[in-house]
């Protein structure tokens, strides 16, 4: 129900995530997941374990828009790429908490799969400020996802509520 609302309220697609970790059972999750849909509308999010990268190279080879989800490592971006993934989804706040540069990692993931050839994009995720944001698009990432409160950060430009107020005062008058 929820990602049929979201679909008419103009999604292109709507991402969602499998509950199984064995290869059988994670093809029957997306299955069940994609009842209804008409391909393409729903990416099936599957952990990126080897289990993972079987089941989603199998709903590949179908059609289906898989992310790979967990990213943590260079390698693990290049099996999603050579495997045929729409996305690979790193954690860049998860890989900082964790002691690692996240940022240069990502890069790594984002050069790998650029040289591949591949029509996989990198969907960052975990973003915790306008910095990294920022730092992501130099680096080439297209897909990141921000939480909510980043928001006003991102978009709220002083300058640019000035000109809007400027603009809307001189159309009234």
């Amino acid at each position: 129900k929820l990602f049929e609302q979201l679909l008419q309220l103009g999604a292109k697609q709507v991402q969602a995530q499998v509950f199984s970790s064995e290869v059988e059972a994670i093809i029957e999750d997306a299955q069940k997941l994609l009842s209804g849909f008409d391909l393409g509308q729903i990416v099936i999010k599957i952990p990126a374990t080897r289990n993972g990268l079987r089941a989603g190279a199998h709903l590949s080879t179908q059609g289906v828009p898989v992310t790979y989800t967990a990213v943590y490592a260079p390698e693990q971006a290049h099996f999603a790429a050579q495997l045929g993934a729409n996305y690979a989804a790193p954690y860049l706040g998860r890989l900082e908490d964790s002691g690692i540069d996240g940022l240069a990692l990502i890069a790594q993931m984002q050069t790998i799969i650029e040289r591949s050839g591949a029509d996989t994009r990198l969907l960052v995720a975990s973003i915790r400020s306008r910095g990294a944001y920022l730092s992501l698009l130099q680096i080439g990432v297209g897909a990141i996802t921000i939480p909510p409160r980043l928001f006003a950060e991102l978009l709220d430009r002083h300058a640019t509520i000035d000109a809007e107020r400027v603009f809307l005062a001189d159309s009234a008058g």
